[in-house]
């Protein structure tokens, strides 16, 4: 689960577990939208990497799934 698209300089399959997000509003709703993220800064890249923005519904989990 929430394996996402990345560089393939991080990552050579080009996908990686990103489990750290940031909910974008506090309280309730599937709608409420996570960012994932993968933080490289201090890796080959040097920067941030977004692999999802959206509702939350869109993104399985085991608490709400």
């Amino acid at each position: 689960r929430r394996v996402l698209p990345i560089s393939t300089s991080v990552d050579g399959s080009g996908q990686i577990q990103m489990l750290w997000h940031v909910k974008i509003q506090e309280g309730g709703g599937t709608n409420i939208p996570r960012l994932y993220f993968h933080d490289d800064t201090r890796g080959t890249t040097k920067k941030i990497h977004v692999g999802f923005y959206g509702p939350h519904y869109l993104m399985p989990n085991t608490k709400t799934n």
